[in-house]
């Protein structure tokens, strides 16, 4: 029998099948796993080359260029194999942008309509209120009641069962800080961390359009990568198995937050205001809402159950895992960045000119700290009283929680993307346009490690298990360092 290749259209000269069924040519689909970074194309499911299963096509169909050594004709019949090939790749992606972008228009119609909708039945409900109350009536029911759903989500605090059972989980870490910072014997030593060289490495979300990791989180435990992209798409990736776990859409405009809830759970936030939850052993999607504007960050409190979403607009919303918001809590500036503490019961968000700190507990402005620029960036330390903060100007900030003011400065020699202490709080690290480097905690002008030069610098950093790694990001790869 003959085949049909699912991606060109045309009888494949080397037809292999993927365990979906779909049939390919085999040069084309592995040239587009090496882009897309090991996902099939038609079903999005992670897929190697090794997973793929040859088929004898039949005598009928094409038969390769014979190879002559040397000769003319069999050379320039490669180079218009190799020509059609990229053509046809071309191609698929532009398809596969039209179909995402008709998906996207229809989506806008349908929420520009029912906003229309909404203010022509408000506009109703307006001009009905004024008249009854011209005429000495009372306002309609419906409004009232809209009015009064209006302003409760604002003034009402987090449930009492939620602040006990955080409060719970804050009481346990808060006791067990001490141990847990403590270094070990498997703890990286400063003089090590000097050492570390690019282990392994791999190209992940979209190859055309808008690319580049934009987010970046390792899981607790350190085993998994989750990274937020420019082309709106959510990756797990495990870097010991070189395998992306779990590809899914995040919203329709790039994601600006990932974080782990436990070891099986994913929170994201993206620029359109959309933050979504995967869980599960594939991490599929499980929940998803939106909020009043773009979201600059997403923390998972420690508790599991919830999680808390800053937005430009200046508002932090407290959700649970169903991404129901429980409650908001807003400032007349809005943010940048934010960070959970890691007890999780204070929440720290920066505007452009202040670093705001939450009392979560009572959903109140417990401090607002001077700052001299916008930041970037923002984390807090395990030892529960350091945090840091990255600008676009090329500084790192470090704040002390408890004089609520900056106590040092780290030049990070460009825009910084992303800060990160290590687990014991011994390591400040940073990432940015300048490169990726680290420094020791308390001696802040010790630099201890510096990672290779990127044309376009870094965009995400996290620290591995006892400091023995490093994953950082550049444009859309995301490598493994360790000595």
């Amino acid at each position: 029998m003959s085949f049909v290749c699912s991606i060109s259209g045309a009888p494949p000269l080397h037809p292999v099948a993927s365990p979906a069924g779909n049939v390919f040519e085999k040069k084309l689909l592995v040239s587009l796993l090496q882009m897309n970074g090991g996902v099939c194309p038609l079903t999005n499911a992670p897929l190697s080359e090794s997973d793929l299963l040859p088929l004898n096509a039949s005598a009928t169909a094409p038969s390769a260029p014979s190879s002559a050594s040397g000769a003319g004709f069999p050379a320039l019949l490669g180079t218009l194999q190799s020509e059609w090939d990229s053509l046809m790749l071309e191609t698929y992606q532009l398809r596969l942008s039209l179909e995402e972008t008709r998906a996207e228009l229809s989506q806008a119609l349908y929420q520009n309509d029912a906003a229309v909708r909404v203010i022509a039945r408000l506009t109703m409900e307006r001009d009905q209120a004024r008249a009854e109350l011209a005429a000495g009536g009372a306002a309609p029911k419906a409004a009232a009641a809209d009015d009064a759903m209006d302003t409760g989500d604002s003034s009402t605090g987090i449930p009492a069962a939620a602040v006990e059972e955080m409060v719970k989980t804050w009481s346990e870490l808060s006791g067990s800080r001490k141990k847990k910072i403590a270094p070990t014997d498997a703890h990286c030593p400063a003089a090590s961390l000097g050492n570390f060289k690019e282990a392994s490495k791999k190209s992940l979300h979209k190859a055309s359009g808008k690319t580049g990791v934009s987010a970046l989180a390792l899981s607790p435990s350190g085993a998994l990568v989750a990274t937020g992209g420019n082309d709106k798409q959510v990756v797990v990736f495990d870097p010991e198995a070189g395998k992306v776990l779990a590809t899914n859409a995040a919203g329709s405009k790039p994601v600006s937050s990932v974080s782990w809830s436990g070891e099986a759970a994913i929170i994201s936030g993206g620029a359109g205001g959309e933050v979504n939850v995967f869980a599960g052993a594939d991490f599929s999607p499980a929940a998803s809402a939106t909020l009043s504007s773009a979201v600059v960050d997403v923390s998972a409190q420690p508790t599991g159950s919830y999680f808390f979403a800053a937005t430009a607009g200046g508002e932090v919303a407290f959700c649970d895992m169903e991404a129901t918001t429980i409650s908001t809590f807003a400032d007349d500036a809005g943010y940048l960045c934010a960070a959970l503490h890691p007890d999780g019961l204070i929440y720290a968000a920066c505007s452009k000119d202040a670093v705001k700190i939450w009392d979560v507990k009572t959903s109140t402005l417990a401090a607002s700290i001077p700052a001299t620029s916008a930041a970037t960036c923002v984390s807090f330390s395990e030892n529960g009283y350091h945090f840091a903060s990255g600008d676009a100007d090329g500084s790192v900030t470090v704040w002390d929680l408890r004089k609520q003011k900056a106590i040092a400065t780290v030049a990070a020699g460009g825009a910084v993307a992303q800060v990160a202490f290590d687990g014991c709080g011994k390591y400040l690290g940073y990432a940015g346009a300048g490169g990726a480097g680290a420094v020791v905690v308390k001696e802040w002008g010790t630099e201890v490690m510096k990672l290779d030069a990127k044309k376009k610098g870094y965009s995400g950093f996290a620290w591995g298990k006892d400091a023995r790694s490093v994953v950082a990001a550049s444009e859309r790869v995301v490598a493994v360092y360790s000595e």
